[in-house]
């Protein structure tokens, strides 16, 4: 639910780790256009800040979805994953 997703947001860790590809949480949905391995990356806030700090980085919505760099389809690893 919305605490496990916030409790997540807090401690730093992707919301990858919660939602894997089942769940999609609904949260700050980003994408990296230095990452673009698609044109429909999503990335979760903690892994913009951290994973893709000094990327060109562009703020889509608050909607539903899974984070591509958690999950590993970008082309630079996720930082966050193994946390």
């Amino acid at each position: 639910g919305s605490d496990a997703i916030e409790k997540a947001v807090s401690r730093g860790q992707c919301l990858y780790k919660i939602s894997s590809y089942t769940s999609y949480p609904m949260h700050d949905f980003y994408r990296c256009h230095t990452c673009n391995t698609t044109d429909r990356n999503a990335i979760c806030v903690n892994c913009i800040k951290k994973c893709h700090q000094g990327h060109d980085v562009e703020f889509i919505r608050h909607d539903r979805f899974f984070c591509d760099c958690g999950a590993g389809t970008l082309s630079n690893p996720c930082t966050l994953a193994g946390e």
